[in-house]
């Protein structure tokens, strides 16, 4: 399932898959399972691809039925989150600040 806006907002900064991977410190090609939808990435690589790209992390993930919800899954410390609202992305994302 396809649910980040990442292929905009890396045109919008001129940044290559290439070049955002290296910045991200993933390869290409885990860059590309992340793009189509075949892997998820965990919770610091969310927070740095926001950062890179100067937006805040629920900007990378896609509305869903014409509204905003969201829908996915975050990996943490070995836990798996579903993230079906902002608030379940801010929650996850609350966790990982404090640990860090």
């Amino acid at each position: 399932m396809d649910i980040l806006n990442l292929k905009p907002l890396m045109d919008g900064k001129g940044l290559t898959g290439k070049d955002f991977a290296e910045e991200l410190g993933i390869s290409p090609v885990a860059l590309s399972n992340i793009m189509q939808g075949n892997s998820f990435p965990r919770a610091n690589v969310l927070m740095k691809m926001a950062d890179i790209l100067n937006v805040e992390v629920r900007d990378l993930f896609k509305s869903s039925k014409g509204g905003k919800e969201l829908y996915g899954f975050i990996e943490y410390d070995g836990t798996v989150h579903t993230i079906k609202s902002v608030t379940d992305l801010e929650a996850v994302l609350s966790k990982v600040k404090e640990l860090n």
